[in-house]
């Protein structure tokens, strides 16, 4: 598996991990009514990447070492 496998691997993954935070209720911006739809979607994303950033990192960093060993062991099978 070559890099640019591992970094779609670790992107993949850490956006998958950033899902639940993405659709959750907690922005302030969701609760104020002048908010446009785009300000709305804007803070969510924004919100639901930054959130839990370094924990969200480490995991998808060891998930992707795990699935780049993972593979290169079948390879060789």
């Amino acid at each position: 598996m070559s890099r640019k496998m591992f970094f779609i691997n670790f992107l993949g993954i850490y956006l998958l991990l950033s899902i639940p935070f993405m659709f959750g209720v907690g922005s302030s911006i969701t609760w104020v009514e002048e908010a446009t739809m785009f300000q709305k979607l804007n803070s969510s994303l924004f919100h639901g990447i930054s959130m839990y950033f370094m924990p969200k990192l480490i995991f998808s960093f060891l998930a992707g070492l795990f699935l780049f060993y993972f593979v290169s062991l079948k390879k060789k099978a």
